[in-house]
């Protein structure tokens, strides 16, 4: 995905380790996020709130861990154990309810349905606003 490939020039740029979170890491952060959180309506995008739009980084509240949008806005690309893609949390398309740890998805062609490119490109998801990603830098 176009994600791995930010990595890869991240860690050109900068000369340290870039990689997407395995989807086990994510969901750990998640949950240790989770506990003693402020309410997750007050940290989570969803489809209650969010207009069916995705909106700028840091606009709810933090978890514990002082990460933000773990929950809602867009889900985040991870790996499986066998290191496939594997789209993580919920989304602002998402009801509430969805915004649990162990919430995930795998890609569907649906994501790419507008791709005018003819062989579809692998890495535009034109139907696919709602899916982001996050970074994990190795020491």
């Amino acid at each position: 995905t176009s994600a791995l490939m930010f990595c890869r020039w991240l860690a050109a740029e900068t000369k340290k380790k870039y990689r997407l979170p395995t989807e086990a890491e994510w969901e750990v952060a998640c949950r240790q996020g989770d506990a003693e959180a402020p309410p997750l309506d007050k940290r989570a995008w969803h489809a209650g709130n969010a207009n069916r739009k995705t909106h700028r980084v840091a606009r709810r509240e933090p978890d514990k861990l002082g990460l933000y949008d773990m929950h809602g806005n867009v889900g985040e690309w991870a790996t499986d154990l066998d290191g496939k893609p594997v789209l993580c949390g919920s989304t602002y398309r998402d009801d509430l309810a969805a915004a649990t740890p162990g919430h995930s998805k795998r890609w569907e062609p649906s994501w790419q349905q507008n791709d005018p490119q003819l062989p579809q490109s692998r890495w535009w998801l034109s139907n696919g606003p709602f899916v982001g990603f996050r970074v994990v830098c190795e020491p």
